[in-house]
């Protein structure tokens, strides 16, 4: 049995316990600042701005008038650095150093909402093998805000799970006058030559690309699903497209979207719910849109307007349904529609310097002669 003088001894010792660890914990709380701060200093290094990273330097300052302007494919992919800047294209730009290019943009929390202006480059050797993730493209998701236009996309393969374009995944923003060719699949639903899954606004915009579903729905030649939200006008697909369920040659599914003066003419090929223009019509507005019922091998009415390929190859059949083809739209005998190429500020003072035979003097810049540049107003004979 133990005395009681033992007692003060035993609770001595807890006390000095006590104080070493708190010593300890001390020491790991200093230690635990001091990594932190340190983080704090080097962060800057690690995850440098775009327009300052070493290889990526851009001339510009990333606002609407003063885009960063991309040169080469390092500097594409920091646009991912700054998702809510404007950005221009300054040459074309060759994707293949990049194996499995990572899309810009992944989800409803990191989206891009910026500007991207391709100036009518062109993107070559992209290259996407990512069957593990959801929102493949260039893009893997464009927010409301995000504006994506003139971009053209040749020869590409992209590969993703589900939610895959060539050039976005899924589009909430704008896209314009851009394009895409090569192979376009998923191993999953929503999948299209140019978006994936589309909530935004898609306008004078092809795909040539190849579509493949694998087994799975909602495939399209330009985009897999048009949402409610979805307003595509003046548009066409000309791939094959092959799916399962919701295949069509221009959208696989129209939810409630509005699809106005677009055609498809790629070979549809699916289980259920298949057509030449749209798989599948939910309750949507298709206004003076056609496929080639020939090439596409469907013969649905009700979701687009079948027609021959002498038909789709005549233009009357698209000036008779309001297909602007002064500003819009062109078109070669015997040839299927295509558009007119966006003209810039600088085509529209080169084409001006043309047409009224001017020379910049040694002073003069394209800016100049555009603001110098006036015309006399119309005489009593109507002639300038």
């Amino acid at each position: 049995m133990l005395s009681d003088d033992r007692y003060p001894v035993l609770r001595l010792s807890s006390f000095f316990d006590i104080i070493r660890r708190e010593k300890n914990m001390k020491r790991r709380i200093s230690l635990g600042l001091f990594l932190l701060m340190l983080l704090s200093i080097i962060q800057p290094f690690l995850y440098s701005h775009p327009a300052n990273a070493a290889g990526t330097a851009m001339a510009g300052s990333g606002t609407a008038t003063d885009p960063y302007i991309i040169t080469n494919a390092d500097q594409l992919n920091s646009v991912r650095e700054k998702l809510g800047s404007s950005y221009k294209l300054g040459n074309d730009i060759d994707l293949s150093s990049y194996s499995n290019w990572e899309p810009i943009g992944s989800s409803s929390l990191i989206y891009f909402y910026g500007r991207f202006d391709g100036a009518g480059h062109t993107i070559t050797g992209l290259t996407i093998n990512r069957t593990d993730i959801d929102n493949v493209g260039v893009f893997g998701w464009v927010g409301y805000n995000g504006k994506i236009e003139n971009v053209k996309l040749v020869n590409v393969n992209v590969t993703g799970r589900a939610t895959v374009g060539g050039l976005v995944g899924k589009n909430y923003g704008s896209i314009s006058y851009s394009s895409v060719s090569g192979i376009v699949s998923s191993n999953g639903n929503y999948v299209g030559g140019l978006v994936g899954d589309n909530y935004g606004k898609i306008s004078k915009s092809s795909s040539s690309a190849t579509v493949t579903g694998n087994s799975y729905y909602y495939v399209g030649g330009l985009s897999g699903y048009a949402n409610a939200a979805s307003v595509i006008d003046n548009s066409y697909a000309t791939g094959a497209v092959t799916g399962t369920g919701y295949v069509g040659g221009f959208i696989g599914r129209n939810f409630r979207g509005q699809i106005i003066n677009s055609y498809a003419v790629g070979k549809v090929s699916g289980t259920t719910q298949v057509g030449g223009l749209i798989g599948n019509n939910d309750s949507g507005t298709i206004t003076s849109s056609f496929y080639d019922t020939t090439s596409a091998q469907q013969t649905d009415t009700g979701k687009g307007d079948p027609k021959s390929t002498a038909e789709m190859r005549t233009k009357s059949t698209f000036t008779g349904a309001g297909w602007d083809f002064d500003t819009v739209w062109e078109m070669s005998d015997g040839q299927y529609p295509t558009l007119q190429p966006l003209v810039t500020d600088a085509d529209a003072v080169a084409n001006a310097k043309t047409a009224l035979e001017i020379g910049y003097g040694s002073g003069d810049s394209e800016t100049s002669v555009t603001q110098d540049l006036t015309l006399p107003t119309a005489g009593a004979s109507d002639t300038t």
